[in-house]
């Protein structure tokens, strides 16, 4: 499957700005993200289309999201 996103696309309802991939592995795509609201870059992670429906990975998939939020101070 190729590239899902690229350069200057909007997701989330246009709240980030794809800036660039920056990584890609079997289950999904990394990408450098401009959160315009809160004015800042972040990575996002978005699971391959033909995954989705895999119930287990779309569990893992969330898990990984939960541990990689950080608390805030």
């Amino acid at each position: 499957m190729s590239i899902i996103y690229k350069p200057a696309d909007a997701i989330a309802e246009g709240r980030y700005e794809i800036i660039k991939l920056i990584g890609e592995g079997g289950t999904g795509f990394v990408y450098l993200c401009r959160d315009k609201e809160l004015i800042k870059d972040v990575a996002i992670k978005i699971l391959r289309h033909e995954l989705v429906e895999d119930k287990k990975l779309v569990e893992i998939f969330k898990h990984e999201a939960q541990l990689a939020v950080i608390p805030p101070l």
